[in-house]
């Protein structure tokens, strides 16, 4: 009967490895400070011995187990670098920035339109007045009811089809 490596049981430094993977996923941490980024390195410094301890060949199915879970948590907070957050945080505030951009030359753009449209409305009233300056002076009207007060009062004329 041939053994495989799923029917062998733990021995004593797979057994300190996996306490301290789950006490890193737990945050219960006794070695490294709480909050450390999850990965090989940081289980064998938990388990208190060197890094190159945990070696893929030799623990193949919890280097396994410790790739899949920070595959499934790769989002979180916690376990994006300082350097991670900070090219994030570095990037929100570009995103303002340029919002901010785009907003001046907007701006711009309408203050422009609105002095436009200003310029267009003075040199309208200008040639309305000059306009109103050269028409003729209003007729006086020849019938005495058709000025002043009798002009206001008259009724109109009936439409005879």
């Amino acid at each position: 009967m041939s053994s495989t490596k799923a029917d062998v049981p733990m021995g004593r430094a797979e057994t300190k490895f996996r306490e301290a993977f789950e006490r890193l996923k737990a945050g219960k941490t006794h070695i490294v400070p709480k909050g450390t980024r999850m990965s090989q390195n940081a289980v064998a410094k938990e388990a208190g011995v060197l890094p190159s301890a945990l070696r893929p060949h030799r623990f193949s199915k919890l280097c396994l187990d410790i790739a899949e879970w920070i595959e499934q948590h790769k989002d979180d907070a916690g376990q994006k670098s300082g350097r991670q957050r900070n090219l994030a945080e570095r990037n929100a505030r570009r995103t303002v920035q340029e919002r901010l951009e785009a907003m001046r030359i907007q701006r711009d753009l309408a203050l422009s339109k609105l002095l436009s449209a200003e310029a267009h409305i003075l040199e309208l009233t200008v040639e309305n007045r000059r306009l109103w300056a050269l028409a003729p002076a209003p007729a006086t009207p020849i019938r005495p009811a058709d000025r002043g007060k009798a002009a206001a009062t008259k009724k109109p004329l009936r439409v005879v089809d």
